[in-house]
């Protein structure tokens, strides 16, 4: 029997955001979300799960494809994906699943970009908004989309979607659900029911809040990013509703790119000991879970073994990140790459817009930046020019390159060359 499968996925939403995380780290606990938590105590929580281009289109396109945005050519937020691209949905939809997606899309629109392979979808155009939000749904003649005006809070009308999609599908046939949440993301409007939920509370300041960047490079001052605030999302109703859909595995309720729910006795999994690019293995996960055949063109591996409690040979131990859209005007972050293992990143701030779309210049000198995550967790001390790390920054300049291969990206000149120069000099 198939499995049915939930993705529940919020935006801009902070791991530490989450009880369950923090009350398992040493990070204070900011905000307390019981569902999210249950899901986390009764299933799997990957605490080594981490996004390979953190912004928006290029990881939902990366979530969708399960490969690179150099592969799936969304690189920026004004990369449109085009909706031919191979995809899980569409897999699934062709396996017999129904399949629906209600939410946020943020992929383009129009006949080459409206999602695909969802017998129902209804999605905000763009960002959307919280409040009386305007959406799209398919034309019933199959051509093009059209406008719905909505009236509510959009936490409360996409969960309200998904759940009225989930009472009126066939129960003899699997199903495949995206509920893909606007919150949290900024501008932070909560809806008129939460807007006293913190009053008179006090939230913990995060150990960077008054970080003044010192001895970091010199493009990362210039960002222009925020707190990110938190708004509850509408976990409570769609976790009452799901035991009437009792042919959801508990195995497979997923939210949030770092929780699953399963059943077993393999506990010991739990604590984040396998280190994978969070995006990626969403789409040959859920396919093997549904029996479907996984492509060879993916670059994500299938969680399922761990889900079942196994430990994979040859797990990855290292994950690539390469974010392109340099010096935008909302965000101001430089085009960076770099490598990430269990207990250290190197970064190379290569600060070229290389003509990506909504990329700005000029091109600036390469930096670079290493950090010891055991000895700094929250990467305040910038260690690439420190001869002691020397032999740890040869080691993952060669672990970025052998990733860079793998994935088939390239390095930048500029980049390489300056990181060259700063080993030389800590010889």
């Amino acid at each position: 029997m198939q499995p049915n499968l939930l993705l529940v996925m919020s935006d801009d939403h902070a791991a530490h955001a989450i009880s369950a995380d923090s009350e398992a780290s040493d990070r204070p606990v900011i905000d307390h979300t019981p569902n999210l938590d249950r899901i986390a105590t009764q299933g799997m929580r990957f605490d080594s799960c981490f996004c390979t281009n953190s912004i928006c289109t290029p990881s939902r396109a990366s979530v969708l494809t399960g490969t690179y945005n150099h592969v799936n050519g969304v690189t920026t937020l004004v990369t449109p994906m085009d909706n031919t691209l191979d995809s899980y949905p569409q897999r699934l939809q062709a396996a017999g699943y129904q399949t629906a997606l209600f939410g946020k899309w943020h992929l383009g629109h129009g006949p080459e970009h409206d999602p695909t392979g969802f017998d129902r979808w209804r999605v905000l155009p763009g960002q959307g908004h919280y409040h009386n939000p305007v959406m799209l749904q398919p034309r019933d003649d199959g051509r093009g989309h059209t406008i719905v005006e909505r009236g509510g809070y959009v936490t409360d009308l996409i969960t309200d979607d998904c759940l009225r999609w989930l009472d009126r599908r066939d129960p003899d046939r699997p199903f495949a659900l995206m509920c893909h949440h606007k919150a949290p993301h900024r501008s932070w409007e909560p809806s008129r029911t939460h807007f006293s939920l913190y009053d008179g509370i006090d939230i913990p300041e995060p150990a960077t809040l008054f970080d003044d960047h010192e001895g970091r490079a010199d493009v990362v001052q210039a960002m222009r990013m925020r707190i990110m605030d938190l708004d509850p999302v509408a976990m409570p109703a769609l976790h009452q509703a799901l035991p009437a859909h009792d042919r959801l595995d508990r195995r497979q309720r997923r939210a949030t790119p770092r929780l699953a729910r399963r059943t077993g006795p393999h506990r010991e999994h739990d604590r984040g000991v396998h280190l994978r690019p969070g995006l990626l293995p969403r789409r040959p996960t859920f396919l093997e879970l549904a029996g479907v055949a996984v492509p060879t063109t993916m670059q994500g591996a299938s969680l399922a073994p761990l889900l079942r409690g196994e430990s994979p040979d040859g797990w990855q131990q290292s994950m690539y990140y390469r974010y392109w859209m340099h010096d935008d005007g909302i965000h101001r972050v430089p085009a960076h790459y770099g490598v990430r293992t269990h207990t250290h990143k190197l970064i190379g701030y290569y600060n070229d817009p290389l003509d990506q779309p909504g990329a700005r210049g000029p091109a600036v000198e390469p930096e670079w930046e290493l950090f010891d995550l055991v000895a700094d967790p929250h990467e305040l001390r910038n260690v690439i020019g420190d001869p002691a790390y020397r032999a740890v920054a040869l080691e993952l300049r060669d672990e970025l390159a052998r990733l860079q291969r793998e994935v088939g990206d390239e390095p930048h000149p500029a980049a390489t060359a300056t990181l060259e120069a700063l080993l030389d000099r800590t010889g």
